[in-house]
């Protein structure tokens, strides 16, 4: 029997095992984690798909298993409930064949800031919007975080706190950061420049 083990998030396996035509020798998982991380509270469904040695579809029954239900839960159906920050393995097995796929539950602790654009050039009297994007410790885009925008230089450039940049006089350079509101040594910064 080949396994595959998956890590981070749960894509699609297979696993194909040893049989006959008629039982159960590839499994097919998918699920609707959105490509984004899991995070505690999510439910996750997983859909499974088995196949005979031929390709054939077959709609076995599936069973599951994790091996650390206080970090993720999972139901008959395949309905995977994540409860605290960590990882587990779920199995999912049918007949002989069998893929075990590494969960980790996102504990939506940031960990960088990234400012777009880069090190803008602004012309005076205008307006540059600037976008902020918070990665937890997983690098899954982090859910539910304010922030704290700043300049070193409001009389060069201010920013209000939902990212817009306005120009007051002519620089060569102006620090614009942005810090996580619950975590404010988390923080982006860029240099931005006043034509």
């Amino acid at each position: 029997m080949r396994r595959f083990l998956l890590t981070g998030l749960l894509l699609t396996a297979g696993c194909l095992a040893e049989s006959a035509p008629n039982t159960v020798a590839q499994i097919q998982v998918g699920d609707n984690a959105g490509g984004n991380g899991v995070f505690v509270a999510d439910h996750v469904q997983l859909t499974v798909y088995t196949f005979d040695i031929n390709g054939n579809s077959l709609g076995a029954p599936v069973n599951y298993t994790t091996n650390n239900p206080t970090i993720a839960t999972i139901s008959s159906t395949g309905l995977i409930i994540a409860l605290i920050p960590g990882s587990a393995i779920i199995g999912v097995s049918s007949g002989n064949a069998k893929v075990n796929l590494t969960l980790a539950v996102d504990g939506n602790i940031p960990q960088t800031v990234s400012l777009a654009p880069d090190a803008p050039a602004v012309t005076l009297g205008t307006q540059q919007v600037m976008v902020a994007t918070v990665l937890t410790t997983l690098s899954n885009p982090a859910r539910g975080k304010t922030l704290i925008w700043s300049t070193a230089d409001a009389s060069k450039i201010t920013v209000d706190q939902t990212g817009r940049v306005t120009t007051v006089s002519k620089t060569p350079s102006v620090l614009v950061c942005a810090a996580v509101t619950d975590a404010p040594t988390i923080k982006g910064c860029t240099t931005i420049t006043v034509q």
